[in-house]
């Protein structure tokens, strides 16, 4: 025997509470589209300039390794399964600190060209995976990546230039 419904009574109508959504300047969609045109523009201004602006890199890679920290931490130490094999990693590497302890060194080692190589190559395949649809990210992280991208570029041709 299947219940049946016998009457059907609306017992509070609800109010639309959110709105049209209009320009906010404090959007997440906002804020990381200025951060990343923002660091392109150096990065472009600093390969023009034949220098390096450090305070951009060091913020981008502490940036980078704390929430790669927090995704290994997530990963390793804690049972979230929502957090288990995101591809985040991939452009948020807890590996960065190397590069943040190499910003602060006069002598500069050749074996992290080579990391900045290999985390270019990761972001590349992160895209790719992206595109592919292996993992969907959110789509406001697509012109962080795009910076990263640039940022990393610059950074291997600065660093090259360093070296030799």
């Amino acid at each position: 025997m299947s219940p049946e419904i016998i009457e059907s009574k609306l017992l509070l109508k609800s109010q639309d509470i959110f709105e049209e959504s209009s320009f906010n300047l404090t959007s997440p969609l906002f804020v990381i589209l200025f951060i990343s045109i923002l660091t392109i523009l150096v990065s472009f201004r600093d390969y023009r300039n034949n220098k390096q602006t450090k305070i951009l890199d060091i913020l981008l890679i502490s940036i980078t390794t704390t929430i790669g920290l927090l995704i290994s931490y997530l990963w390793f130490y804690s049972d979230h399964s929502a957090a288990s094999q995101n591809y985040n990693i991939l452009w948020a590497s807890p590996l960065n600190i190397l590069l943040f302890i190499d910003l602060f060194t006069r002598k500069k080692r050749k074996w992290i060209l080579g990391y900045l190589k290999f985390i270019f190559l990761m972001l590349l395949l992160m895209m790719s995976h992206w595109i592919l649809s292996v993992q969907t990210f959110n789509i406001t992280l697509f012109s962080f990546i795009f910076a990263l991208l640039i940022r990393y570029l610059f950074l291997i041709y600065n660093h090259k230039k360093l070296i030799s």
